[in-house]
């Protein structure tokens, strides 16, 4: 697709606006015609390519961990996008117990593809968005929920010696929180109903 910025575009339109009407052989109210012998080209049929943003709606619990008198959980999820090769903690849901729902922040709702992000003062990113434009299927995520376990005690020191080693981005969660799960999704056009066949 050719771009014109607004400046050749204007400068483009002011001109097809300043040919005289005499200029090309015509009078107002006249209807141009094909000349003999010309040949026309059909119009080529406009193609159209689907693409897709993954936006979060809430997370459900099924069953809290643990016993349900021994407290609530909270909860947060890391979402990871391999076509970004980018990674996001969203917040922590506090007071979650069993048959709770907690929906997601606006500033947070994309999974993928994700795009510009936004940090506090202190480095840490709170917010995103989805990147312009979506992406093409087949496309692929991954999400990860974990219950935040707090932090300090002399369990944190053996479990943030196991995170040592992590990859970078695996160190988003805190080094005693527990892994509640994780889903790898992919989806292709035919996953994608009649929105992605056609």
């Amino acid at each position: 697709m050719r771009k014109f910025t607004h400046t050749a575009f204007a400068a483009l339109g002011g001109a097809l606006l300043a040919t005289p009407v005499s200029a090309q052989g015509l009078r107002p109210g006249d209807v141009a015609r094909v000349p003999p012998g010309a040949q026309v080209q059909q119009a080529r049929p406009r193609v159209v390519e689907r693409r897709y943003m993954v936006m979060p709606v809430s997370i459900y619990a099924n069953d809290e961990t643990g016993a349900d008198w021994a407290g609530s959980d909270e909860v947060y999820a890391i979402f990871r996008d391999p076509s970004t090769n980018a990674a996001v903690r969203t917040q922590t849901f506090g007071n979650v117990d069993t048959d709770h729902t907690r929906y997601f922040s606006q500033a947070q709702a994309c999974l993928a593809p994700l795009g510009a992000t936004q940090s506090d003062n202190e480095g840490k990113v709170i917010a995103w968005q989805c990147r312009a434009g979506g992406m093409r299927a087949p496309f692929a995520f991954r999400v990860e929920l974990y219950e935040s376990d707090g932090s300090g005690g002399v369990r944190s020191l053996v479990d943030w010696a196991a995170c040592l080693g992590a990859a970078p981005g695996e160190v988003q969660r805190a080094c005693l929180d527990d892994l509640i799960g994780a889903a790898d999704v992919t989806l292709r056009p035919m996953h994608l109903g009649a929105c992605g066949a056609r």
